[in-house]
């Protein structure tokens, strides 16, 4: 009778659990702690993960609480469906796809969101995945309105005026005439 005993250096693949667990805890505080919401899905558009600003934002426009498992397009308001698909159907062709969308929450506020989709995938190789993310933009759209209503109300007050008035920069560059300048320069 004997015993016989064996053992192994286990050190790396502890280091490489750490690895990994200190990985996925970081990934999971960018995850969650980013202002956009964040929905990955499968090739078909079946939601893998999400984070808590996109369950936010689902809860707050269609009244659903978003599930793995589901598809995205039950989240989607029936108007915007094949721009949606449109999207994935870009992404899947490796084109980066960005614009800005207009959604109503459930109580009939108007919120702006920019929405941009991209592949999950490996470098070029196979493709896993399909990330969609949206910031809310609202202040900005907001922001860019105002300032259009303001140049236009600019250029109005200045086309009405009866003198005739350029605008140059600093360096001596013409930006712009009211309608009495190019009147004058019409006719003579």
């Amino acid at each position: 009778e004997g015993v016989c005993l064996t053992s192994s250096d286990i050190t790396e693949r502890k280091m490489a659990e750490e690895a990994l667990r200190s990985s996925q805890t970081t990934l999971h505080t960018i995850f969650e702690g980013t202002s956009e919401a964040i929905v990955l899905m499968d090739l078909q558009g079946m939601v893998k993960a999400f984070n808590m600003k996109a369950a936010s934002i689902v809860s707050t426009y269609t009244d659903q609480r978003i599930e793995l498992g589901s598809s995205i397009y039950a989240y989607i308001p029936s108007s915007k469906k094949e721009r949606y698909q449109g999207m994935l159907s870009k992404a899947l062709a490796r084109e980066i796809t960005h614009f800005d969308v207009s959604l109503y929450t459930i109580t009939g506020d108007k919120r702006w969101f920019s929405l941009s989709v991209n592949i999950v995938g490996d470098d070029g190789e196979a493709i896993e995945g399909i990330c969609l993310s949206a910031k809310d933009i609202t202040e900005r759209k907001a922001a860019d309105q105002k300032l259009l209503e303001s140049e236009q109300f600019n250029k109005s007050v200045l086309s009405s005026l009866n003198a005739q008035i350029a605008v140059i920069d600093k360096k001596g560059n013409l930006l712009t005439v009211n309608k009495a300048w190019s009147d004058f320069g019409e006719s003579n």
